[in-house]
């Protein structure tokens, strides 16, 4: 059975995906919300769910709604940029909660700073707890050693480990030296080998990018990565 639009008559598309209706009708331009039309009163900015024939209770919400969007109100005080929930009006306890110490998160279930409730130790007490440097070095949480993360711990991923221990002791075939193979030696490819340099530096200075070929980062943290993506 083939369908028919009720806007221009025509078979194979109906109302709501009419190009006709969609040019013609000024509620369709305005939202798509706006543009909804009630299979049971014929009226634009609803469905059947929330129409006044059906279900008055919640065509008084929809009413509301659509007089506050973009500033819900809250239940509780009657002021605007909150609900129910977060009010703290309604929820006094929260007050001391929701502030911030020198700009660091702080947790909504304990209310003590440099956590949140997803990483909450009262909560999760079989997390170990974030470890922190002054001098800006990354600790693992699961071992407690410097110069990584649980993301690239030995422990948690030792075949990570031994991939790297086999990468530094390959042997050339070409030169005979460790470190690297014929495709990133020296002697034949000069610019493939002084890219791997760069790449394995830790210095983050010498790093330079394959996207962009600037140096300072990689590929993974280049900004043009996500145009490249987007160009594909």
């Amino acid at each position: 059975m083939t369908r028919t639009c009720a806007s221009c008559g025509k078979a194979g598309h109906n109302r709501r995906t009419c190009t006709l209706h969609r040019q013609n009708d000024e509620f369709f331009m305005k939202s798509k919300i706006e543009y909804r039309i009630c299979s049971i009163c014929g009226e634009h900015g609803h469905n059947v769910l929330t129409c006044g024939k059906v279900n008055p209770k919640k065509e008084k919400i929809r009413i509301l709604r659509l007089a506050t969007r973009g500033s819900r109100i809250c239940s509780a005080c009657g002021k605007s940029g909150h609900n129910n929930r977060t009010c703290i009006v309604a929820n006094p306890n929260r007050l001391s909660k929701i502030k911030r110490t020198d700009g660091r998160r702080h947790c909504l279930h304990c209310g003590k700073v440099g956590h949140n409730s997803r990483t909450c130790p009262t909560i999760h007490p079989e997390r170990k707890p974030r470890i922190s440097r002054s001098d800006g070095k990354r600790i693992c949480s699961q071992c407690g050693k410097v110069g990584h993360n649980t993301r690239t711990c030995p422990i948690l991923f030792p075949n990570r480990v031994k991939k790297n221990y086999r990468r530094a002791n390959r042997i050339c075939t070409q030169c005979g030296e460790k470190g690297h193979n014929k495709r990133t030696c020296p002697t034949i490819n000069p610019e493939a080998a002084a890219a791997r340099k760069l790449r394995n530096s830790k210095n983050k200075s010498q790093r330079r990018c394959k996207i962009c070929n600037a140096a300072g980062h990689n590929s993974r943290t280049c900004s043009q990565r996500a145009l490249q993506f987007l160009g594909n």
